[in-house]
């Protein structure tokens, strides 16, 4: 087990029969708290309590306009980098909880485990399907004192999830799917134990690399990538950039990518992070992804299933 939380309303006192051993006491709602991954800023925001949030690290990759707005203006406190955050920036807020990543050094969290404040480890991210991810909301939900809001909010976002899926099952051709492409010389491709692969198969595509059971990613060589999925029908990258990438641009990135037959077909569809929010809506409406995804798939499906068009096809100049 990662961690284990005594959620306790903060106007109660702690009930004496309650063992706090190995556990972490949270008073909820928290009301100071601070957030190292927008992320959770933007699900905050959205179950009504963005005042309960005082700081966050990584504030270049904010995404959701009303918190952005809110860091512009001082109401919410840059508290750095989150793998490196300004701890003595954090110290003056005064936070009764932070939410931040297991990720983290050897001696977790660094100056932040001696603070005393209630460390909050979102591991969701360690989540294989999409809804597994999601349903923690109704966990974060409890932190703020809005867990019926997150419950219904799953509710639906279950729903629709699982509609989406029903129609694109019902598809006669299952295209091939390449995601993304080489950083540092290898390729980490989806494999059938994630988040992305999982996406792959319910909107009704084919992984080239489903055979994987690698957690998350499997580590390839491009030339690997190649020879399993040089055919793949359907191509989709995310990319961090100040402006719209074009098919040409991507094709200069590394020799070998003119050499796949998405690419040369024009069916590499780009969605640009740092403006399309793609990563955070993931994370808490997959259903929005995977109706992306399923209408790039199978365009006939376009009137039946509304899209927000994250991925869009790279104009070749």
């Amino acid at each position: 087990m990662l961690a284990s939380y005594i959620l306790i309303d903060r106007t109660r006192k702690l009930p004496a029969c309650v063992d706090t051993t190995g556990h972490t006491v949270i008073r909820v709602p928290l009301e100071r708290s601070v957030i190292f991954s927008n992320v959770y800023v933007a699900l905050v925001r959205e179950l009504g309590m963005i005042d309960n949030v005082t700081g966050v690290c990584d504030t270049e990759y904010i995404t959701d306009s009303i918190a952005a707005g809110l860091v512009r203006n001082g109401r919410i406190a840059d508290c750095g980098q989150s793998m490196s955050p300004n701890v003595e920036r954090i110290m003056t807020l005064r936070p009764d909880g932070i939410i931040l990543s297991p990720m983290g050094p050897a001696d977790k969290h660094g100056k932040l485990g001696v603070l005393g404040v209630p460390l909050i480890e979102a591991a969701d991210y360690l989540e294989e399907t999409p809804l597994g991810r999601a349903e923690w909301m109704r966990f974060y939900g409890r932190l703020y004192g809005q867990g019926a809001k997150a419950d219904s909010l799953f509710a639906t976002v279950q729903r629709d999830y699982d509609n989406i899926r029903k129609l694109a099952s019902g598809a006669r051709n299952k295209p091939t799917v390449l995601f993304d492409g080489i950083y540092s010389n290898v390729w980490n491709v989806p494999t059938s134990r994630s988040v992305t692969g999982n996406f792959i198969k319910d909107a009704g595509g084919t992984n080239p690399f489903e055979s994987y059971e690698d957690v998350a990613t499997a580590t390839l060589s491009p030339e690997k990538v190649m020879y399993q999925a040089g055919n793949a029908d359907v191509w989709m990258v995310r990319y961090f950039r100040p402006s719209t990438m074009t098919l040409a641009e991507w094709g200069k990135e590394n020799e070998i990518y003119p050499r796949f037959k998405a690419f040369r077909n024009g069916q590499v569809y780009g969605s640009n992070t740092a403006v399309s929010g793609v990563f955070d809506d993931a994370a808490f409406h997959p259903q929005w992804i995977l109706a992306d995804i399923a209408v790039i798939l199978h365009p006939e499906l376009a009137g039946r299933i509304p899209s927000k068009h994250y991925y869009m096809r790279l104009a070749s100049e």
